[in-house]
């Protein structure tokens, strides 16, 4: 009998995308507005006392550490909304192996130290 091994990411959804800046008529910025690019399940993880030597050495903190399936689309220059939530998060690193990626987020605006 073959074993299937896959994880079920069943904590929340998140949107990724970039921030985009809002015009008026007289082309002057009036805002900036979230436009997501596509989306993905996850699971949330714990960060490892590992991950926060890495956070401190690249002079970020971690809000969130999460788990999702791969996707080739998705980057660093992403912001990442969670469904349910009005909070903006910067992905400040991103690994992956075969099937998943793992992510450390930030909540944007926030600056360490």
């Amino acid at each position: 009998m073959i074993k299937l091994n896959h994880q079920a990411f069943n904590d929340g959804l998140l949107q990724f995308g970039d921030i985009k800046a809002v015009y008026n008529a007289k082309r002057e910025k009036t805002g900036e507005t979230f436009e997501a690019i596509g989306s993905l399940y996850f699971n949330i993880m714990s960060a490892r006392e590992s991950d926060y030597m890495l956070a401190s050495q690249l002079g970020y903190s971690i809000d969130l550490k999460i788990r999702t399936p791969k996707r080739q689309n998705i980057d660093r220059s992403h912001k990442v909304k969670l469904r349910g939530s009005e909070d903006l998060y910067e992905i400040k690193y991103l690994d992956f192996n075969e099937t998943d990626n793992f992510i450390h987020l930030q909540k944007a605006g926030v600056r360490n130290g």
